[in-house]
């Protein structure tokens, strides 16, 4: 079968044909991505005419290990200014549970278990705590905090 396909505006006479591809006799409709306003055509989008993006790098990033023990504590206590991400990685060496929380204390009833080599990334509001408990032992918390 045929691509394209012929359709009839609401008002007006004749037809007008829209851009379809053939799929096993079904017309499935194609589009085309142009640039510019409603009403303008800046070009097709291709690789020598992309689809504008604003991508926002990340301006700072800190990295840290804690050390994790049998007492709830606050991670990275004075964090990093304006950190809006932190990602929390328990060290491939550790021999317990990490527990993340955000309320103090943090205890395994309230909060996110890690064990070695298992990570998070959580997003934060500015100036959010994050707390930790190990199970036992003292264990090793890898920290990395992102500030836009």
């Amino acid at each position: 079968m045929a691509d394209n396909t012929r359709i009839k505006p609401d008002s007006g006479a004749g037809t007008i044909v829209v851009w379809t591809d053939d799929v096993s006799g079904v017309h499935v409709p194609g589009f085309k991505l142009v640039l510019g306003a409603m009403d303008a055509d800046d070009g097709p989008v291709s690789a020598t005419n992309p689809m504008p993006a604003d991508v926002t790098a990340l301006a700072t990033f800190a990295t840290s290990q804690e050390t994790v023990t049998g007492t709830s504590g606050q991670i990275v206590a004075s964090g990093l200014a304006g950190r809006r991400t932190i990602s929390l990685k328990a060290h491939p060496d550790n021999t317990a549970t990490i527990w993340i929380s955000s309320v103090t204390p943090a205890t395994d009833a309230n909060s996110f278990p890690l064990d070695a080599s298992e990570s998070v990334e959580i997003d934060l509001s500015p100036g959010q705590a994050i707390y930790a408990i190990a199970d036992s032992g003292s264990q090793t918390l890898c920290v990395m905090e992102v500030s836009p």
